[in-house]
């Protein structure tokens, strides 16, 4: 059984006979004792500016239980509020005009109505995501700073709370793909405006897609593949994630489809790989991981020739660098294995990548088509998850 402590809702009655007593720098409250079991205290506020009372009404979860989506109630609160003496309406922009000097807030508390925190806009891994593709945008146009009106327009609809909302398990609609799309399409729309490609991440939609069945499945538990580039034996890769592509070709113009699958997968210290192809790709080939979570990382492997191709790490500047302690063997298929240390990769973290195809440096297939890998590094629970789901 869950015991819930009842929540007091009941405020203290108010102080009985209160007086206020002047003395040279200071006032002194005097009132009859409370005898209420369960009060704590009073808070008193001292003001030296006649109060502003701030009514803030939501934008439209209420007004759809009024007739006419609440108009005539504004219409006639406004007009109620113009007739009585006690009460002057006024703009934040009024006030500030009026007064020169304002008090400052020691502490400015979360004004969300649920909870008064913010966990509904942030914390689930999809609003930390979206926060994330937001937060880089948004640096890209503050450091172009003359971007022009369209730029931060898109901006300021890309900073809706209504975005963060459903973004998450804790909200349901249907149109959850059609927000996705129209949220990144605000973040290209200011890389474009800035003159920068847009990042390769905002083709991954922040929600993960709703998968054909049997298309993919999650690791079950450690690999230990010896990177040789063959199934050395049935079981080697039996473990692994998996993402089957027949049917599901990701072909960016008109080449042919070159991978079958993708197998994934860890052992504590490194990330594996396995692509199948559906024909030899040929030493003209190049294969690209893009990592978009937790750390951007771009990893290239030089050919995908039957050998040792070199594994690289291409920072933005195109510099590259050989990435240490990296494997990979292509033979009737491709097997690598990369420290998770050289891909800032920590126990826990949520990891999203794509795997591309390039062909003279232009990506010719991006798989999984419309998605990203999207899997979690194994933590110290990994294998009690594995016995006990």
């Amino acid at each position: 059984p869950t015991c819930v402590p009842p929540a007091d809702t009941f405020p203290p009655a108010a102080p009985k006979s209160l007086a206020a007593v002047a003395s040279e720098g200071a006032v002194s409250l005097i009132w009859e004792a409370n005898t209420e079991p369960d009060l704590a205290g009073y808070i008193v506020l001292r003001g030296e500016a006649p109060a502003v009372v701030s009514v803030m009404l939501d934008g439209e979860n209420c007004w759809e239980g009024y007739p006419e989506d609440g108009g005539p109630f504004l219409d006639g609160l406004y007009d109620a509020l113009e007739q009585v003496t006690d009460i002057r309406t006024a703009t934040p922009a009024d006030l500030l005009a009026r007064r020169s000097e304002l008090p400052r807030l020691g502490r400015l508390h979360s004004g969300s109505w649920i909870d008064a925190d913010f966990h509904v806009w942030a914390g689930h891994h999809e609003k930390n995501r979206a926060w994330d593709l937001l937060s880089r945008a948004r640096s890209v146009l503050v450091e172009k700073g003359d971007a022009g009106p369209e730029a931060w327009e898109a901006l300021m609809r890309a900073e809706g709370s209504d975005w963060f909302w459903w973004f998450g398990d804790d909200h349901y609609t249907p149109e959850k793909p059609v927000f996705d799309a129209l949220f990144r399409g605000h973040l290209r729309s200011i890389y474009e405006a800035c003159g920068r490609p847009a990042p390769l991440g905002l083709d991954v939609p922040v929600a993960a897609p709703v998968a054909a069945p049997g298309a993919r499945r999650a690791p079950l538990a450690y690999l230990d593949p010896v990177i040789d580039g063959r199934e050395t034996h049935f079981y080697e890769w039996q473990a692994a994630g998996r993402w089957s592509l027949s049917g599901h070709g990701g072909a960016m113009h008109a080449s042919a489809s070159v991978v079958s699958d993708l197998y994934y997968g860890f052992d504590r210290r490194r990330f594996f790989l396995r692509v199948d192809f559906v024909a030899p790709p040929g030493a003209g080939r190049e294969l690209r991981i893009e990592l978009l979570e937790p750390v951007a990382h771009r990893v290239e492997v030089a050919t995908l020739g039957p050998g040792d191709p070199a594994v690289e790490r291409v920072a933005d500047d195109g510099t590259r660098g050989p990435v240490g302690a990296a494997v990979c063997r292509v033979g009737e298929i491709l097997e690598l294995a990369i420290p998770v240390e050289a891909l800032g990769i920590r126990p826990g973290d949520p990891v999203q990548m794509l795997i591309q195809i390039l062909e003279d440096g232009r990506p010719v297939e991006s798989l999984p088509l419309g998605d990203a890998l999207r899997l979690r590094a194994p933590d110290e629970s990994f294998d009690m998850s594995v016995w006990y789901p």
